[in-house]
């Protein structure tokens, strides 16, 4: 079972990472994406495409390496250009800047100016759309070096970091996170006993009515 800390730190995580969602989609010009298209030459686009078990064993090396230079990246941009974060907001924010749902949500509004792009990405888990920007900023690195591919990160993760510092800055207190995470727990648990009270209907079979009865009755007390 989680703790009580657990569930605190995770309704800390995904209030940041909210914020970082609303940021890319509700403000576009804070991450351009007519930078994408002209990072890579055409033949490494092409390759990346490519879907044979020679390019995806290659594209795995790729992203794993990619996944290691993001991370690098957005530690230095935080150390060097945001002083003030501190060590404890640094390591909060790096972490919710190295999700697999903040690097989706940048790729899918980048590609939203290149068709090929986006149909290569369509139908992708996040998981999978996360790691394709991490083998394209593997590329970058590889094609370009470590001072144009910084200069292209450096663009649009600006402004992430910042609407995450003052978030971070005016996020609600330890006690509202308690009462949301409780209340969050709440509703699922009301959830999963309708689901499974209408399951029990269905069959006929109602092997959980006594433990949804008792409860429903600490939840009315709660």
């Amino acid at each position: 079972m989680p703790t009580q800390e657990q569930d605190l730190q995770k309704a800390r995580s995904r209030f940041l990472q909210d914020v970082l969602n609303r940021t890319i989609s509700a403000h576009p010009s804070k991450v351009p994406s007519h930078t994408l298209k002209a990072l890579l030459p055409t033949r490494l686009w092409r390759r990346l495409f490519t879907n044979t078990d020679l390019q995806r064993r290659e594209n795995d090396r790729n992203e794993a390496l990619g996944d290691a230079i993001l991370a690098l990246l957005e530690a230095l941009q935080i150390f060097y250009e945001f002083e003030a974060a501190g060590l404890h907001r640094m390591d909060e924010i790096c972490h919710i800047l190295h999700s697999n749902e903040t690097y989706a949500r940048l790729l899918q509004h980048m590609s939203s100016s290149d068709p090929d792009l986006k149909e290569f990405i369509r139908g992708k888990s996040i998981k999978g759309v996360a790691d394709t920007f991490e083998t394209i900023a593997c590329l970058s690195y590889l094609e370009n070096g470590w001072e144009e591919t910084e200069a292209w990160f450096r663009e649009f993760n600006r402004p992430l970091i910042r609407a995450a510092l003052e978030a971070r800055a005016r996020a609600p207190t330890n006690l509202e996170f308690q009462s949301w995470a409780v209340e969050k727990k709440r509703k699922s648990s009301v959830a999963w006993a309708k689901r499974v009270e209408a399951g029990e209907k269905r069959s006929g079979h109602r092997p959980y009515l006594g433990y949804i009865t008792d409860l429903r009755q600490k939840l009315k007390r709660g």
